[in-house]
């Protein structure tokens, strides 16, 4: 008998956080320590910054970018991108 051969692939996990525009610092710190965990165990990290109904209105797109900005600094950053109103950054540990 012939033994099979079995390609070793690395499966690719994305964990995704949701987070809205009036996000408290605590709750968007407490996200933040949980993708570094998720992180130090190899899995990529998405952000996602959502915005519902007329809190467009209330920040302006630059602000946005600069709150996902903050979010993301000090990690790899493999992709980030915005549909409609939402935001989003793909980031991976250095």
């Amino acid at each position: 008998m012939e033994k099979k051969e079995v390609t070793k692939q690395k499966v690719l996990k994305i964990k995704t956080y949701k987070i809205g525009v009036n996000i408290s610092e605590n709750d968007l710190n407490t996200k933040i320590k949980k993708a570094e965990k998720d992180m130090a165990k190899g899995h990529d990290v998405k952000f996602h910054v959502m915005i519902r109904g007329r809190q467009s209105n209330l920040m302006s797109k630059e602000d946005i970018e600069d709150m996902l900005d903050s979010i993301i600094e000090g990690y790899k950053k493999i992709n980030v991108w915005s549909k409609g109103d939402n935001y989003f950054a793909l980031v991976r540990k250095k």
